[in-house]
């Protein structure tokens, strides 16, 4: 009777056994077919960001009608957000497009006039000499006309490597270059600052504006301070880009604070408007019917550029 008894047992811990590694064998298989499932899903999920970055990457080409080559997304807006000096270290530049220069050199002087016309070492220098503006100008063109070939200025900081002549001149351009303290100028408001400090943050550039790629690498002056070297580069394309240009650039061209205020605010609306799918060319041109004859009498509309695209205003 004992035997039978530890038989039945022996065939109970058995069943037992066997019940509990049939499961664990069946859990493990499901769970294994899962797993299979999930990596071939997550492999397929990799595999198609990999592909999407690659795209967004690769520059395509497409042909032009006449069967020329141009970049698949929209051909590159020929402004620069910034004013360009290219003129200015080019004697040959100025030599052959006079009106472009002489656009430039208004540009600049207005520029200064709205960085530093509050500023004490300015004020004081203009009243000893009216003529400041064009006898500096003068002088810079005349440095950098005299350097050696391998000296040539390249980029727009390289200015703050010349010696002037002039000693006085040579100072003023200084203070220019390496920043006044904003020790006569009112605290600006708070639109203002977030525009200020936007300039030191990284600028996000997106397809349709591949001639900002060199922005990122232009002079930022330390916060706090104005510095010429912000607001304008040595770069080919003359236009201003008025979509893109900051506050300062703007005021040189506009002149008038409310209307500049109506031109950063427009702008952000056209930018949303063609995130939201509504055509550039379409924005480009309200844009430009709106505020192209509201420029300062002595800017030339050819001196500036209207176009609209998918880069933030506000990054700039």
């Amino acid at each position: 009777m004992n035997v039978l008894i530890f038989v039945m047992t022996m065939l109970m811990l058995l069943s037992l056994l066997t019940y509990a590694r049939l499961e664990t064998y069946r859990n493990s298989q499901i769970f294994q077919v899962i797993f299979n499932r999930y990596m071939e899903q997550e492999e397929r999920g990799y595999i198609n960001l990999a592909a999407d970055k690659q795209y967004m990457k690769t520059k395509g080409l497409a042909k032009k009608k006449d069967g020329a080559e141009k970049k698949k997304s929209e051909l590159p807006v020929a402004a620069t957000p910034r004013i360009s000096l290219a003129a200015l270290v080019d004697k040959k530049l100025r030599d052959a497009k006079p009106e472009e220069w002489k656009q430039t050199q208004i540009m600049l002087k207005n520029l200064i006039y709205t960085l530093y016309g509050d500023q004490t070492f300015f004020r004081q220098a203009i009243d000893n000499q009216p003529s400041l503006l064009d006898d500096l100008i003068n002088a810079l063109t005349n440095t950098i006309d005299d350097l050696p070939k391998e000296k040539k200025i390249k980029k727009a900081s390289g200015l703050a490597t010349l010696s002037l002549p002039n000693k006085e001149l040579d100072t003023i351009l200084y203070k220019m270059l390496h920043g006044a303290p904003y020790l006569d100028i009112p605290p600006a408001t708070t639109e203002e600052t977030v525009i200020v400090q936007s300039k030191d943050t990284q600028e996000e550039e997106d397809q349709d504006d591949p001639t900002l790629e060199k922005e990122a690498d232009e002079y930022r002056s330390p916060e706090g301070y104005y510095s010429l070297l912000d607001f304008v580069n040595l770069s080919s394309m003359p236009k201003v880009r008025v979509f893109l240009a900051p506050r300062e650039v703007l005021m040189a061209i506009f002149h008038e604070p409310t209307i500049v205020n109506d031109i950063i605010a427009q702008r952000q609306q056209y930018f949303n408007q063609a995130l939201d799918g509504k055509p550039t060319k379409e924005l480009s041109e309200t844009f430009k019917n709106q505020f192209d004859q509201r420029r300062a009498p002595e800017i030339d509309a050819k001196a500036l550029d209207f176009s609209v695209t998918k880069t933030n205003p506000q990054n700039y």
